[in-house]
């Protein structure tokens, strides 16, 4: 099994496990955060948690915020999809 598989599968295990029970219903930031893969954004030795609901550290003491905690952020924007958004470490 590829790494792609394994996080395919801890992805999908994200979606149904955590943001759909805490009210993440919006089918564009469900299908966003299914189209970038997260673990590829966090240092190898923390990969393993890429999808559980963590912030994981980054490099210079910067760190990515908890999966549930963007997914609920992306939601209360309440995008229509004809915004312009520039966001500059939000969180980091």
């Amino acid at each position: 099994m590829s790494l792609h598989d394994v996080n395919g599968v801890a992805l999908a295990g994200m979606i149904r496990n955590l943001l759909q029970p805490n009210g993440i219903n919006d089918a564009r930031v469900l299908s966003a955060i299914q189209t970038v893969p997260r673990h590829l954004f966090v240092p190898a030795a923390h990969r393993p948690y890429s999808y559980d609901n963590l912030a994981l550290p980054l490099a210079v003491g910067q760190s990515m915020l908890s999966p549930l905690l963007i997914a609920t952020m992306l939601q209360a924007l309440a995008l229509k999809g004809t915004e312009q958004i520039l966001e500059i470490g939000t969180g980091s």
